[in-house]
């Protein structure tokens, strides 16, 4: 793409002694994806070739939800969680000090939410004995059968439920199975009952 291009020539152009700053929204090669990070290709790419910023003193980058470095490169990541793939994050912000040769000092300082995100899992009565919390929580029960208004219920424990869901194990395979010989009238029948 136009982007790698540029980028490209411009670091064949400028040696690495000089203090240089690249800022860009990419996905560098390498680096550590979560569940709530959209697919990102512009004109053909989806990820840059992380070497690309090998002649440049600091590379932010955005677009990653994880705080991480790849090679020289540093995702600061999202401020807040924004998925339950992303309950283990600490999330944090980044201050950079560059020296007058350009050498970088990278401090990592974490950021501590009013409300955090959190994954919580059991048996919908279990779970209905909590304390009630204001944190942000995505629920996996492991009840053999669905719970009928569960996310309204639960929601009096967890107002700020933004998540439930049934894991494959316990609730449905078995029921996949036994609906898949069906006709279409046969599964609308089984469905209305």
């Amino acid at each position: 793409s136009g982007f790698i291009r540029l980028l490209g020539s411009a670091s064949t152009d400028r040696p690495k002694a000089l203090r240089s700053v690249l800022l860009a929204h990419c996905f560098a090669s390498g680096g550590q994806v979560s569940e709530s990070e959209r697919p990102l290709v512009v004109g053909g790419g989806g990820q840059v070739d992380a070497a690309l910023f090998d002649s440049y003193r600091y590379v932010a980058l955005g677009h990653l939800h994880c705080p991480q470095r790849v090679k020289n490169a540093w995702y600061s990541g999202s401020l807040l969680k924004y998925s339950k793939s992303e309950a283990d994050h600490q999330k944090s912000v980044f201050i950079i000090e560059m020296d007058a040769a350009g050498a970088c000092s990278v401090e990592r300082v974490p950021i501590v939410p009013r409300r955090d995100l959190r994954v919580v899992e059991g048996l919908f009565d279990d779970l209905l004995k909590n304390d009630l919390s204001e944190d942000y929580i995505h629920i996996v029960l492991h009840d053999k059968a669905r719970v009928m208004l569960a996310a309204e219920r639960l929601r009096t424990v967890f107002p700020n439920l933004i998540g439930l869901e049934y894991p494959e194990e316990s609730v449905g395979v078995g029921r996949a199975a036994a609906l898949s010989g069906l006709t279409e009238d046969q599964l609308f029948e089984a469905f209305y009952k």
